[in-house]
């Protein structure tokens, strides 16, 4: 790449602040703020990769739509490897290997570059998802999956209600929607905790999350460990929680493990809750829950008290 290296261009994403009047999102595509970046503005360099005239925002960025930037960031990766003389799509596969080997940090480049777009829009995503809760001041779900199961919840765990020091595990909060019901219809003395286990693989989950647990209340009365049930249940103490509720991975391995682990920390006389018991019957047994419980019960025969089989499986410990 030739030209003064303090002109070469850096990709951000769009400042807060600085919007569309249409209120589209976009990235800011700047220049290192050097008298010969900024006394040339039209460089045969910009006219190559395709940017617009710098004029749209100040002396030194271009505003670039999201759609308007991928075919820059490709215009961009083909100048990079016009020595390769292969398209920068093949830089990632074995047909240019030998010579992306040689290159490797040309390759790293390229790869930075082709994500670059989703990495963008992602962020963006997370951007809006962050200012609509910061403006809205009730609860956020993008789904439902307790309303059909309040009256039964009620009536299984009826006895806890209220009651002082109710210690619940949840093995897979997501949005919290079932987080808010425990902490809205049980979890309510002031003792009383709930403990939630999920990895949060999505940055939006664990925004809404927290949204949804604060708009509720009930914070100071939740305990939120981030990672994998496999990493987490074992190293809780035995016969610490009052109700376990398993909805988790679906994988009928992982269900299995959660069921086992989760029964050596729930107290005697405890409820064990599972959900998704009737998820999906059409997939294979090993991608649900189904094969996973139907094992533990019969593992487990004697030891517990049927209170629930439905779509749901709940046992009382004995």
């Amino acid at each position: 790449m030739t030209g003064d290296p303090d002109s070469r261009p850096i990709l951000l994403a769009g400042p807060p602040g600085k919007s569309d009047p249409s209120g589209r999102e976009h990235i800011v595509v700047a220049t290192r703020a050097t008298p010969a970046a900024a006394s040339n503005r039209s460089s045969p360099l910009r006219s190559r990769i395709g940017w617009p005239p710098l004029d749209a925002v100040g002396p030194d960025e271009t505003r670039l739509d999201q759609q308007e930037c991928i075919p820059v960031l490709w215009n961009m990766a083909a100048i990079f490897t016009q020595d390769l003389h292969c398209e920068p799509q093949l830089l990632l596969s074995e047909d240019c290997a030998p010579r992306t080997r040689r290159l490797s940090s040309m390759h790293r480049l390229l790869r930075f570059l082709t994500t670059l777009p989703a990495r963008v829009r992602k962020r963006l995503q997370i951007r809006r998802l962050t200012r609509r809760l910061t403006a809205s001041t009730g609860f956020y779900f993008t789904a439902d999956y307790v309303s059909p199961w309040e009256d039964t919840w009620e009536h299984l765990m009826e006895a806890y209600k209220g009651h002082p020091g109710v210690q619940i595990l949840e093995i897979g909060s997501y949005e919290g929607r079932s987080t808010v019901w425990f902490l809205t219809n049980v979890v309510t003395h002031p003792t009383a905790r709930i403990t939630c286990i999920d990895p949060f693989w999505h940055m939006g989950q664990r925004l809404i999350f927290d949204h949804n647990i604060a708009v509720s209340g009930g914070s100071n009365r939740t305990s939120t460990i981030v990672g994998t049930s496999a990493d987490v249940l074992h190293t809780l103490p035995e016969q610490s929680f009052d109700i376990v509720y398993v909805d988790g991975s679906h994988r009928a391995a992982d269900v299995l493990l959660d069921a086992l682990t989760s029964w050596r920390i729930l107290k005697r006389g405890g409820i064990l809750l599972f959900d998704d018991y009737g998820w999906h019957p059409e997939k294979p047994l090993s991608t649900r829950p189904r094969l996973a419980i139907d094992l533990f019960l019969e593992t487990f025969g004697g030891e517990y008290d049927l209170l629930l089989k439905d779509y749901q499986v709940a046992v009382r410990k004995r």
